[in-house]
Formats: C-alpha cells, sequence, structure tokens
C-alpha cells in the first residue's frame, strides 16, 4: 500500500472517531478539532499509555487502557504523528484494522485510572437529554485543568454537547473563570464554547462586552465566532435581544450573506430551545427577512416551512 494512500485511509478512520460529535450545537462548530476526547477512547479498541524509546521507533508500553498489551509491552510498527522523545507518556490508539497506532498526546500516568473509566462510559451519540447535562456536569470541574489532555478531553465534551445541556449548567458556572479564559489568546479557538457559556452566566455588563465585539465584526464583516457571538448575546437579551439582531443583520442590505447565516443560525438554536414566545418571535424575524431579501429568503424558507407545518389550522365552518 503505497504511503498517500495509507494516510488517506487512516485519515478516513480518524475522522469516523469526530463523526459522533455531529449532535453538537451548531453555535460550537468551530471549535470541534480533530484531538483527543472520550469518544476517542470509548470507539478504539486499544489504547495505551508508552513512552518512546529514544533513538529507535519504537514505543514502551507504560500502562493499558483498554483492550489487550500489544507482544512484549512493546509497539515496533511506527505510530502516525509519532515523536521521538516525550517527557510523559504518549496515549496511543489504534483499531484492529488499521496499520499503526495514532499518537494523541502527552499525558500524566496518573490519569491512567481516568482515562479507563472513559473509556468504558456510554456513547454520546446514544445519550438522552438528561445524560447529556449529566455529562457535562461531570466534565465542567476539568474545564482547563492543568493537565492539558484533560483540558482537552473536557473541552472537547463540551463542544459536542447539546446547546440546552450547555444551558443546565447556569447555577454551576463561574463567570469570572469563563471571563479569563476569553481573554486567554492560547485559548481563542475554543471561544465559541466559552462565548455561550458566558451568554448563559453572564451579566447585563458581559452583554455590553458582547455588543462591543459585535460591532467591530459588523465593522470588518468577520464572522469569526459570530454564531456564539450572537448566540450568548441572545441568551442575556432574550426577545429584546432578537429586535436588536433583526436590526444589526437581518434588516441591514450592507450585510454579506456569510454574515446573515451565522446570525440565522443563532437565532434558529434560540428558536428550537426556548419557548413559544421565543420562537414565535424568531419566525417573525425571519419572515420579514424572506419579504425584505427575497434573493436570500431560501435561507429561512425550510424554518418557516416547518413552521406553518407546526400550525394548528382552523376549521372553516
Amino acid at each position: 500500500m503505497s504511503t498517500i494512500r495509507w494516510l488517506v485511509q487512516m485519515m478516513a478512520a480518524l475522522m469516523l472517531f469526530v463523526a459522533p460529535r455531529a449532535m453538537a450545537c451548531p453555535l460550537c462548530a468551530n471549535s470541534l478539532q480533530l484531538t483527543i476526547s472520550a469518544q476517542e477512547l470509548i470507539y478504539a479498541e486499544h489504547s495505551v499509555l508508552a513512552m518512546p524509546v529514544a533513538d529507535r521507533n519504537e514505543f514502551q508500553v507504560v500502562t493499558v487502557i483498554k483492550g489487550e498489551a500489544p507482544p512484549d509491552n512493546k509497539i515496533t510498527s511506527g505510530v502516525f504523528r509519532g515523536v521521538t522523545n516525550s517527557e510523559k507518556p504518549l496515549l496511543l490508539i489504534r483499531d484492529d484494522d488499521w496499520i499503526q497506532w495514532v499518537n494523541f498526546g502527552q499525558v500524566s500516568p496518573d490519569q491512567a485510572d481516568w482515562l479507563r473509566k472513559l473509556s468504558r462510559t456510554k456513547r454520546t451519540i446514544d445519550m438522552t437529554e438528561a445524560e447529556w447535562r449529566e455529562q457535562v456536569a461531570y466534565f465542567l470541574p476539568y474545564l482547563e485543568n492543568a493537565e492539558p489532555m484533560i483540558a482537552e478531553i473536557a473541552f472537547n465534551e463540551f463542544a459536542s454537547a447539546p446547546y440546552d445541556a450547555l444551558r443546565s449548567l447556569k447555577p454551576r458556572l463561574d463567570a469570572a473563570a469563563i471571563r479569563a479564559w476569553l481573554h486567554e489568546p492560547k485559548l481563542a479557538k475554543r471561544q465559541p464554547v466559552y462565548l455561550l457559556l458566558l451568554g448563559i452566566a453572564g451579566t447585563e455588563q458581559d452583554a455590553y462586552w458582547l455588543e462591543e465585539r459585535i460591532e467591530i465584526a459588523r465593522k470588518t464583516h468577520s464572522t469569526t465566532n459570530l454564531p456564539a457571538l450572537v448566540g450568548a448575546l441572545l441568551e442575556i437579551y432574550g426577545i429584546a435581544g432578537i429586535d436588536q439582531i433583526e436590526k444589526l443583520y437581518l434588516s441591514d442590505a450592507t450585510r454579506t450573506k456569510p454574515e446573515i447565516e451565522a446570525a440565522l443560525v443563532a437565532l434558529r438554536v434560540h428558536g428550537d430551545t426556548d419557548g413559544a414566545a421565543v420562537r414565535d418571535r424568531v419566525m417573525q424575524a425571519f419572515r420579514l427577512f424572506a419579504r425584505e431579501q427575497p434573493s436570500m429568503a431560501s435561507l429561512v424558507a425550510p424554518d418557516l416551512a416547518a413552521s406553518n407545518k407546526a400550525e394548528p389550522k382552523t376549521v372553516s365552518r
């Protein structure tokens, strides 16, 4: 098998690990990355912690997380994304039909029992709404853990979670900690999730900060993190926020299609997860948008069709 063909097959296999995250809140979509989460441990048939052997394409297994240990506790077949040295053991994962193991990074051996526990938990694709709420509540204390891999696993579970599950955490969220994370440049890729958590836990002062960020985005027509920014603002302001977003994006003829699509995603999520009053107001905004910008009416046509279908029909006498 050629190197290129094998690489394509390996990346396809890795993407199968990410596929179950498709249920994630659309506002967190930009946060999903090809990194380690509890789901990789659950789906994989074999996982170990292993140290690279210096100057050799070989790894010595420190402990087994899942499956059987390789012969003589050594991995000699090479490792995808391997390294030649490491201060900590590497988490290596493999399925039986893979040619090589895959390296997901360093982790302290003290975390082995925790990783084993995760590997035996339920697949998120099979979780109920109540189980999702339990899932995010369990991982909340591990966000930005001092052990980078543990923080990464926890974050990716949040990035995969439905919006309602995130919202259930409101009494437990630390708004001050979330604000600090949002101002940390190293956590830039995690901003969509943390913006939503700020909307859930935040105050009116946080809403002012979100409005400033949105205004900066409007000046440059940027859509970076825009669905999450709008979603967070809607979370704080509720129906009043819909009025604001309608004016800033849906009724503004200078907005680009990507900007409008980002705003529609946020409005759609709130329409689907909030009560009837919010959903009715969202549909009202969509109808106005379809009338005022008919060239882009197709962006909301499925929503309006579903809404019309769900409305009770009156019987004429």
